[in-house]
């Protein structure tokens, strides 16, 4: 929205002594929308009449929308941290031994639990399946790897 002179526009009469008191004589607001909801607005005010050009309003609005984006990646950030945070407690207390394997980058993930049975430093537990592989006693490797090969295969028909 934009309001090119508050002091003639019929929509600004509740806000117009404040603004005028202010020094504001024209504003350009825009919503910040992810979806259908709404996290607030950016109001920018300006002492001239008509300040807002119609490249400056376009420019303005993608200014909204990064805004947006950023304010929803930190929450959706710092939910992320509470429930990794959550899961440990939980995994934790649980004394689980979890590890994922996140295949398109050989990485591994390996719980507490899983460091404390193998006994390792947190830096000595192997950090893809190829470190992984290298460490299963000899005599295991094949039915580790067939095992494995076995799981991949049936997961991808």
């Amino acid at each position: 929205m934009v309001c090119p002179s508050i002091a003639a526009d019929p929509e600004m009469a509740v806000w117009r002594a404040d603004a005028v008191r202010r020094g504001y004589a024209s504003l350009a607001a825009f919503p910040l929308l992810n979806g259908d909801q709404a996290i607030g607005a950016l109001l920018i005010y300006s002492s001239v009449p008509d300040a807002f050009e119609t490249g400056d309003v376009g420019l303005l609005a993608e200014v909204a929308s990064d805004l947006t984006f950023g304010v929803f990646a930190i929450r959706t950030r710092a939910a992320l941290q509470l429930s990794e945070e959550r899961y440990a407690l939980v995994s934790d207390a649980a004394n689980d031994s979890v590890w994922d394997w996140t295949i398109e980058t050989d990485e591994v993930y390996h719980s507490t639990r899983v460091r404390e049975v193998l006994g390792c430093a947190p830096d000595a537990v192997p950090r893809t399946s190829r470190a992984f592989f290298q460490s299963v006693v000899p005599d295991h490797r094949d039915q580790v790897q067939d095992r494995k090969s076995t799981r991949l295969n049936s997961s991808h028909t």
